[in-house]
């Protein structure tokens, strides 16, 4: 069947288009059968299918994706903090005792004796390990909402920084070595957009000429049929 199919095409040439392009789909169509059952097709049928191919092709397919460039991402820090405010009175809750403290513009709750005689707008300072809880408490006759830290001490505080500061540099050697990856990555994309840009380019000839030459190659691919 195969070898029926060649010979007709290769008899097209000069004859409408509209025959070609007849004949070349019935031989792809073909071609793709035998290929489907991963039937062996001659080298001279392969030469004959890769030019059916760029016939039949619609042109190149969209063009190469740019990689995308690794971000950066700071470790979130977790542990003990130093925190400093402004003395705004005692606190009796749920979760313990400890002293409401004006913080940056905010109320943090800092589970911790003062010691001292300490008045209301006195600058304290002391450390603190994050817990994800809040209080509702009322300052000035108003209802907000303090963050709850624990006591920590100043050991606790910089073994946390020092633990902070490995993820940091384990952090950022990732992101070197994935910079590295993506520097690779982007060459070989320069590479490929500019082989797709050649393709695109030279399409238009490509199919051309292999409209032109399928006739004599039908002819040399039926003989070895």
């Amino acid at each position: 069947m195969l070898k029926r199919e060649l010979g007709y095409l290769a008899t097209l040439a000069g004859r409408s288009d509209r025959a070609v392009t007849v004949a070349i789909n019935q031989v792809g169509r073909t071609l793709d059968w035998y290929e489907g059952r991963q039937l062996p097709i001659p080298s001279q049928v392969q030469t004959v299918a890769s030019a059916v191919d760029l016939v039949r092709s619609e042109g190149p397919g969209p063009p190469p994706e740019p990689p995308p460039e690794p971000v950066y991402e700071e470790p979130e820090y977790y542990g003990a903090q130093k925190i400093r405010g402004f003395y705004k009175g005692a606190y009796h809750g749920g979760t313990g005792d400890g002293f409401i403290l004006l913080r940056k513009g905010e109320y943090v709750i800092l589970r911790a004796e003062i010691k001292g005689d300490v008045r209301m707008g006195d600058p304290v300072s002391g450390y603190g390990a994050p817990t994800n809880a809040y209080a509702r408490i009322t300052v000035d006759g108003q209802i907000r909402e303090a963050d709850i830290f624990f006591f920590a001490d100043e050991k606790e505080y910089r073994e946390d920084k020092a633990k902070q500061k490995e993820e940091i540099l384990r952090a950022k050697a990732a992101h070197m070595e994935a910079m590295r990856e993506y520097e690779k990555e982007k060459a070989a994309y320069r590479a490929a957009s500019l082989a797709y840009q050649t393709e695109v380019s030279t399409f238009p000839a490509r199919r051309v000429q292999a409209i032109a030459s399928l006739p004599s190659l039908a002819g040399a691919a039926a003989a070895t049929l």
